[in-house]
């Protein structure tokens, strides 16, 4: 089990390819390969747990589950998203996700992407693939995410510190859809 502060930043991304070549000559190695997440954000009927700002995410591949609890920091964030972060890894991950609804917690949001993980330093880099689209995030100290972001000819104005799942609802609400989405899943399924 991991506990710590999480601060990262997205960066929108154009083009896959170009953007692992940049990464590569700014000195980032590969640290995983690419692989299919599906990501279950859980929460009680009554979602108390997003009211609370608390989101407690069950991320499953290839069978092994991590589960991750966020909680928001009070106070300005700047350019930043900012969070409390506590992690565990669980071999069953689809046990653990039926254990969990039995228990009375729901799949809030379920969301799938394409993951690809670097190291530069100190920054853990992960290059994501989304049915909204592509982006790079990068997690660490302020300084250094701002050092990497102008490697690769980003500046703060580039910046996102918005989650998946808020972009995933500002697409929504620009296409003139009533509600909230509760998936964001690649074609063939439901979702954007």
């Amino acid at each position: 089990m991991t506990s710590h502060l999480e601060v990262e930043i997205k960066l929108p991304v154009k083009d896959l390819e170009d953007m692992v070549r940049r990464l590569q000559a700014a000195g980032a190695t590969v640290a995983a390969p690419r692989v299919l997440e599906d990501n279950h954000v859980l929460d009680f009927t009554d979602g108390r747990l997003r009211q609370d700002q608390v989101m407690l995410r069950l991320r499953l591949v290839d069978g092994n589950g991590l589960v991750t609890v966020k909680k928001k920091i009070s106070g300005d964030q700047g350019d930043y998203k900012i969070r409390h972060e506590q992690e565990t890894v669980v071999e069953d991950g689809h046990g653990l996700l039926a254990t969990l609804h039995a228990a009375g917690f729901v799949t809030a949001y379920r969301y799938e992407k394409y993951r690809r993980a670097f190291r530069a330093g100190n920054l853990f880099i992960t290059l994501d693939e989304l049915p909204l689209g592509n982006f790079l995030e990068l997690e660490g100290e302020p300084a250094d995410i701002d050092r990497f972001a102008g490697l690769l000819g980003f500046n703060r104005t580039d910046y996102i510190n918005d989650s998946y799942r808020a972009l995933h609802l500002r697409l929504w609400a620009e296409a003139g859809r009533e509600g909230e989405p509760t998936e964001l899943v690649f074609p063939g399924k439901a979702g954007l």
